[in-house]
């Protein structure tokens, strides 16, 4: 290492006795005038629980890209910035004319307009939802059943 030069090294994985244990650590190399390493300092730090929490978001995006119910994601604006294929093949879209819209430009004429307020009122209290409203395919333009919000 060139003098005060510090490097980050990848995170550690240290197997104790009852469980594993992720460690990250950061290491600096200090040089004397003759450019001998003459001390090493640096840190260790535990992220086991962030190392636990993606590999839990690994397990659900997986759940989430391979079900065969229709998974939407959108950003805070209910733009859609994520779909899974059931989406694609149940609507007839592709994932490029899906992405940038919003959920509705799937509803269907005869959604009851009773039902599209109280879906608009707990998005915006961002309540849980549980309903049913009409889709529509874009390949026949008509209703393509039932979906559960």
């Amino acid at each position: 290492f060139p003098s005060h030069d510090r490097r980050r090294l990848p995170a550690l994985r240290a197997a104790l006795p009852t469980k594993t244990v992720w460690l990250f650590c950061s290491a600096k190399c200090e040089r004397n005038g003759s450019g001998k390493i003459s001390s090493i300092s640096g840190t260790l730090q535990d992220i086991t629980y962030r190392k636990q929490i993606e590999e839990e978001l690994e397990e659900l995006s997986l759940v989430a890209k391979n079900t065969s119910n229709c998974v939407i994601i959108t950003d805070i604006n209910r733009r859609i910035k994520w779909v899974n294929q059931s989406v694609v093949k149940l609507t007839g879209y592709t994932e490029n004319e899906i992405i940038g819209n919003t959920p509705k430009m799937f509803q269907f004429e005869k959604t009851n307009p009773d039902t599209i307020q109280m879906i608009r009122d707990k998005l915006m209290r961002e309540e849980e939802i549980k309903t049913e409203i009409l889709n529509k395919c874009i390949v026949t333009g008509k209703q393509i059943g039932r979906a559960h919000v």
